[in-house]
């Protein structure tokens, strides 16, 4: 039987490029997907890329490149990865209408959170381009239900053309990780806590500064930072003026080299203002990472507080001082979390599964156009 051929969009694939969450997903969706036949077309800019005018104006390029190859490659399904930010769904909406309305192509509109998810006061023309998108779309898929339910109220869409896909990761074997549980126990050992992914104060790098600043003088930790982006500069010299030795810095990792660091850390830190189904999130947990996180996009279905993690307000640097207190008072809090988080993963976000469900809505989506 001939392969499904899928046009995907999404940042570089190169991790020395890129280090978000799509672009790893979408990387791992095309070596482990055997099922069908995936075409990546690069859409945004590196993480290091300036959006300058040479920038601006190779987008118009990149629509044309976008149109051939959709012809050359005779394309079953266009898969639009779609960061709700604000020049994003822009750029989204002229390529839906190239793949939808020129080449007569179905398309996918795949909501990757951003500024604009779950945002009911955001300006009437960036809704207006929105619905343009999602309109056109043959299905939808939400990180949540909670994003689903929104949608389609927000921006009057059928919700039987939305479905729900939870992000997916590679989970390791329990042994691996079990050795790290007991070595907290150790009161003696420094507790390591982990930041990975982009490097924007979004992420809440301002709040990480300032609780551990106050956690400074009295508890032994070391902070590690992986990753790159566009306030990277600031915040590695914040850290290096203020935790000194406690803090380290890592650079970009890639893959196996981020496995090695999630297995030597003991709680992931991503007090986020806004997020759709953070990847580095799900990796942490499916390493027995005890995540303190804050409750936005779709992480609330995810991590469930005092249960596989513990939740904090936004922007409250005092919330995330309490929640790293109880864990060193409570060291064998950090093995039954980081348990319960390696448990959730392995129960509900397996890569495997995700991978069943995705080709399930590629085939409806042929089958329905074949009637």
């Amino acid at each position: 039987m001939k392969k499904l051929k899928i046009l995907i969009t999404s940042p570089s694939l190169d991790t020395t490029k890129n280090i978000g969450g799509i672009s790893n997903l979408t990387k791992l969706l095309i070596e482990k997907n055997e099922e069908v036949e995936y075409k990546h077309f690069v859409v945004g800019k590196t993480d290091q890329q300036k959006r300058n005018v040479k920038w601006f104006l190779s987008q118009f390029n990149r629509l044309y490149k976008f149109y051939r190859t959709i012809k050359r490659e005779s394309i079953d399904v266009v898969h639009l990865n779609y960061p709700m930010a604000p020049l994003s769904v822009i750029i989204n909406l002229f390529l839906s209408i190239i793949a939808n309305k020129i080449c007569r192509i179905d398309t996918i509109v795949h909501l990757r959170g951003g500024a604009l998810s779950l945002n009911n006061k955001i300006p009437h023309y960036q809704k207006l381009i929105i619905v343009s998108c999602l309109k056109q779309a043959s299905h939808i898929i939400t990180l949540g239900e909670e994003e689903k339910h929104f949608i389609a109220d927000f921006y009057n869409v059928n919700e039987s053309c939305i479905f729900v896909l939870p992000n997916a990761v590679e989970v390791p074997d329990f042994d691996r990780i079990e050795t790290r549980f007991q070595n907290s126990l150790n009161n003696s050992r420094a507790i390591n806590m982990l930041f990975l992914g982009r490097i924007d104060k979004n992420k809440g790098l301002n709040e990480i500064i300032e609780a551990l600043e106050i956690l400074n003088a009295d508890h032994n930790f070391i902070f590690h930072i992986a990753g790159t982006g566009e306030d990277i500069n600031e915040f590695v010299l914040n850290c290096e003026n203020i935790l000194k030795k406690k803090f380290i810095y890592h650079g970009v990792l890639g893959y196996e080299s981020k496995k090695e660091i999630f297995l030597k850390s003991d709680i992931f830190l991503l007090p986020s203002y806004f997020e759709g189904l953070p990847n580095a999130l799900l990796e942490a947990m499916a390493y027995g990472l005890t995540p303190i996180v804050t409750p936005v996009g779709s992480i609330p279905e995810l991590v469930i507080d005092n249960q596989n993690g513990l939740i904090v307000p936004i922007k409250n640097s005092k919330g995330i001082v309490e929640k790293i207190e109880y864990l060193f008072q409570n060291p064998h809090e950090i093995k039954r979390l980081g348990t319960n988080a390696y448990s959730t993963i392995k129960t509900d976000y397996l890569l495997e599964t995700y991978i069943q469900k995705l080709n399930l809505i590629y085939e409806m989506i042929v089958s329905q156009k074949n009637k």
